[in-house]
């Protein structure tokens, strides 16, 4: 019933969300994110000093961002 009464956008929105159900985009999220990354919700403030964060730390010389080992450090960075 709720796909019959979406709009355009809605419809995408569903169809993405069923798609990325099927080829397991979230699998991973556990490892990327940290086990508790479902339950955590950040405020603007937090998402951007998160986004400022790893702006300066790919930017920087000697960053660990750019190289191949940098997702195992995702979790911990954006706990910082």
């Amino acid at each position: 019933r709720a796909l019959l009464e979406a709009n355009d956008v809605q419809r995408v929105q569903f169809l993405e969300a069923r798609l990325d159900l099927e080829n397991g985009a979230d699998a991973n999220n556990g490892e990327t994110f940290g086990e508790g990354w479902a339950l955590e919700t950040w405020s603007y403030e937090e998402a951007l000093a998160a986004n400022q964060r790893l702006a300066r730390a790919y930017q920087a010389p000697e960053s660990h961002m750019q190289s191949t080992q940098w997702a195992d450090s995702l979790p911990e960075f954006f706990q910082q």
